[in-house]
């Protein structure tokens, strides 16, 4: 073979082994982008989500918060509290694997002579039974992230039953929201959670705990918190 012949395919045998190494190169330069893409489109899809869910607080008052923590022997990982316009106002708190539910008296405020109104402080009715661990953990978890990350349009008019969902220092709030959005979805748990505090039976309490748990854990798999 002569040298003309010999440099021919040597040039061949480079472009053959050169070719798929390029389509390699290419297809691993390719990756972070297609991921990047990937990432913003579920950050998106996670945003929409949020976006049917709780609005922030708008300047929430603490006394109800302080007169139920009379009752409580700790501080609650989570307080919930439903305002309806005219009925009994009713609060859950979670104090570690306790839940609590408080029907409080009704009206909620008093007229008194004093220029703000005096909250109405008559014994309320209690109910207090207990969660597992792992339905109590994941609770906490969901409403402290929806919490964190309340951004649904706040709305024009507050009427029906207002929902104040608190978790630390953080607060969200939701106003009869619609029964297919994030809201509703995260109100009915308060309902929830409160025939489970009033359970007496120990089958019962475990398959509510039980359902408790498997909504809640949806709710977080919507937003790929599973």
């Amino acid at each position: 073979m002569n040298p003309l012949q010999s440099n021919k395919f040597n040039w061949r045998k480079v472009i053959l082994i050169a070719g798929p190494l390029a389509a390699v190169s290419f297809c691993a330069a390719a990756v972070p982008i297609v991921r990047l893409a990937l990432s913003e489109r579920e950050a998106e899809r996670i945003e929409a989500v949020y976006a049917s869910g709780l609005h922030r607080c708008r300047g929430y008052p603490d006394d109800i918060d302080t007169f139920i923590q009379t009752f409580l022997p700790a501080k609650p990982a989570i307080s919930i509290t439903a305002l309806p316009s005219f009925s009994k106002a009713r609060a859950i708190r979670i104090v570690g694997e306790d839940l609590y539910y408080f029907e409080l008296a009704f009206p909620l405020y008093k007229e008194s002579e004093a220029i703000e109104p005096t909250l109405n402080r008559e014994a309320p009715k209690i109910s207090k039974s207990q969660l597992s661990a792992k339905t109590a953990h994941e609770l906490v978890t969901l409403f402290a992230g929806d919490i964190r990350h309340a951004r649904a349009s706040f709305p024009d008019a507050i009427d029906g039953t207002s929902y104040i969902f608190e978790a630390g220092q953080g607060c969200g709030l939701s106003s009869s929201p619609p029964s297919g959005s994030r809201a509703g979805k995260i109100t009915d748990l308060f309902d929830e959670l409160a025939k489970q505090a009033e359970l007496s039976s120990a089958e019962a309490a475990k398959n509510g705990d039980t359902a408790i748990y498997a909504a809640a854990k949806v709710l977080q798999d919507d937003v790929g918190g599973g």
